[in-house]
């Protein structure tokens, strides 16, 4: 466990900046008021940028890098099945026993911003599993990479997974930061 925190040093500082920030806007302002600041800020290039961007934590994002390591390397094949079936569980139970509205039941549909092309869930919004699948494909594709440098990429790129969760007003920010551990 050490060795691991030591190699993948950058992707646990910039992971924990992220989870600053967070904590901080919650704390400072609530899940409501996030939430609220966030669907008020849109535009049309921004739906369609975290339209696409929530599907990196999709469980067919996890399925194909599963995939890919299944033909090019065994060892992080099953890492990855096992981080896959790990997460997808301890996420799932959670959701059972931990009974959250998402945003649009929470706020009873008021005046939120949607985009017509997206479903949106009611129930069971605590955590986030794209969150959850998009922070351990990031920490999987870091530890595996030689270059740690992109460790950076791979964490930007799952907080932005995290952060479209609460654009697409699926999510409150407490729903994907928790779903980001």
């Amino acid at each position: 466990m050490e060795r691991l925190l030591k190699e993948n040093k950058l992707f646990f500082r910039l992971y924990a900046l992220l989870v600053i920030v967070a904590v901080f806007f919650l704390f400072m302002y609530g899940k409501e008021r996030t939430f609220l600041w966030v669907n008020a800020h849109h535009n049309s290039f921004f739906d369609a940028l975290f339209f696409c961007l929530t599907y990196l934590g999709d469980g067919v994002s996890f399925v194909i890098l599963i995939l890919v390591f299944l033909f090019t390397n065994r060892q992080w094949f099953y890492i990855s099945l096992l981080s896959l079936a790990a997460t997808t569980l301890v996420a799932q139970v959670l959701k059972l026993f931990v009974h959250e509205y998402r945003p649009y039941m929470y706020f009873h549909g008021a005046h939120l911003h949607l985009l017509e092309w997206v479903n949106v869930h009611r129930s069971n919004s605590f955590p986030s599993g794209h969150t959850v699948t998009a922070f351990s494909i990031a920490l999987i594709l870091s530890c595996y990479a030689k270059d740690k440098r992109w460790s950076m990429l791979f964490v930007v790129l799952a907080a932005l997974s995290g952060y479209s969760r609460v654009y697409l007003s699926q999510h409150f920010l407490s729903d994907v930061s928790t779903g980001s551990y």
